[in-house]
């Protein structure tokens, strides 16, 4: 109990003292992102010998960042999910906290710590783009644990309902299956789901978000507050960016496949 306390203090110079009771599952979370990038490559050339061999390089590496988003977003969302329901947060939507929101932002953060790393170790791989993108979404992450905002971010983690079917969809094209019934059924499905789970639900959290704040703006130091703003009207934007580029993935898709038939 003593520790808990010592280290409540310490990060509580940070203004983030809850993070003191789930730093180990932050830790564990990322060196287990480590550890599955590593065992896919080893498994990947094994159950896929002749795609994986034709990978070199980034696209490897790229492979392997794919299995690891893909376990990641499906753990998250079941993490995530039940939260919703979770009475201490819910009754409390700025500053409501729970040991088991704090466990799964946790693993979140450990996944973006993860990724942060990663593409700073491969900059010249992957460029800086996804590293920013790291360091962003971990600093949203642990910032939650002032405690502030952890209703919402459980609502915008239920964004990644929408990724494993990115991925497939990614995995399909690298294992000859582009234009094929199987990817477009995917990928209706994966527009379908976006469509729900980022944009009408994300748009739908943005607007719960503004109105639950404004009225306690002031109880927050404003850099907080605008930061977190920004990030989610950020993510809402990109989301919609993002949609039309996956309509736009599957049209060339079923062009591809028309083009296939007609040979």
């Amino acid at each position: 109990m003593e520790h808990h306390f010592a280290s409540e203090a310490f990060f509580g110079q940070f203004g983030l003292p809850k993070l003191a009771y789930h730093w180990p599952t932050l830790l564990i979370s990322a060196l287990t992102c480590q550890v599955i990038f590593y065992v896919s490559n080893i498994v990947s050339p094994l159950l896929f010998p002749k795609t994986f061999e034709n990978l070199k390089g980034a696209k490897r590496l790229n492979w392997n960042i794919h299995v690891v988003s893909l376990v990641n977003c499906i753990v998250i969302c079941v993490l995530a999910y039940p939260l919703h329901w979770d009475p201490v947060v819910a009754q409390d939507k700025l500053f409501g906290y729970s040991n088991a929101t704090g466990e799964t932002y946790a693993v979140a953060s450990g996944y973006f710590l993860w990724d942060t790393i990663f593409h700073l170790s491969h900059l010249k791989d992957f460029g800086l783009g996804f590293a920013i993108h790291g360091i962003a979404s971990f600093c949203l992450g642990i910032s939650s644990y002032r405690p502030y905002l952890m209703y919402f971010g459980c609502n915008f983690l239920m964004f990644e309902l929408s990724t494993p079917f990115l991925n497939f969809h990614w995995f399909m094209d690298k294992l000859g299956y582009t234009g094929s019934i199987l990817q477009i059924i995917n990928g209706v499905i994966l527009i379908i789901v976006f469509f729900c789970a980022r944009l009408i639900w994300g748009f739908w959290t943005m607007y719960d978000l503004t109105i639950t704040v404004i009225p306690h703006v002031h109880e927050v130091p404003w850099v907080v507050t605008t930061a977190f703003a920004l990030a989610f009207s950020a993510l809402n934007i990109l989301n919609v960016f993002w949609f039309r580029k996956m309509i736009m993935s599957v049209q060339s898709r079923l062009q591809f496949s028309k083009k296939i038939k007609n040979q």
